[in-house]
């Protein structure tokens, strides 16, 4: 079987970053859903976009792809070619019959469906972008209060301190009723 080139598939290069991926994803996505591009190939398109966003999304995933895909190993020498596996790596070719199948769901859905699930997951990873940053502002105004107060500035050590504590606490809070 020949193996499929998801770089190709997404239109980005080798060296794409997570965001270029997620940015050609969701052109492509967008453009072929099936709901919104009536072409014969339109479902076929969006499952193969789909496989190779999950696959080139992940990092695991990807290293072993980029490893078996780009080295000079035949998949015809290593098999027989009856054998229906794409890789030789079976965590690769576990992960790919995954993300086909989810890849298939989504391709199910109705458009509007589909763009509100993406616009889900990108709202979810706001949100734990921003509680992230919350936590770093409050851990280094804690270390900072630390600091203020070892070279005896007590009054900017517990200002630093209560800033670092309180951004805790609206942290976890923000966590607990998400």
């Amino acid at each position: 079987m020949i193996k499929p080139d998801y770089y190709n598939i997404l239109r980005v290069s080798r060296e794409a970053s997570k965001e270029d991926i997620k940015k050609a994803y969701r052109k492509l996505a967008i453009e072929v859903h099936p709901d919104k591009n009536k072409s014969s190939d339109a479902h076929e398109r969006f499952v193969e976009i789909n496989e190779a966003y999950l696959l080139l999304s992940d990092d695991e995933a990807r290293a072993k792809y980029d490893n078996e895909f780009f080295s000079n190993l035949q998949y015809e020498d290593l098999f027989n070619s009856s054998v229906k596996d794409v890789f030789v790596d079976n965590d690769l070719n576990d992960w790919s019959k995954k993300a086909k199948m989810q890849a298939e769901r989504y391709a199910k859905m109705t458009f509007e469906n589909f763009f509100n699930l993406v616009a889900g997951v990108a709202k979810e990873t706001g949100f734990q972008f921003g509680n992230v940053i919350i936590y770093m502002i409050s851990g280094i105004s804690l270390l900072s209060g630390i600091g203020f107060l070892i070279r005896s500035n007590i009054v900017l050590g517990v200002i630093f301190l209560t800033l670092g504590i309180g951004g805790q606490f609206l942290a976890n809070n923000r966590w607990e009723k998400h």
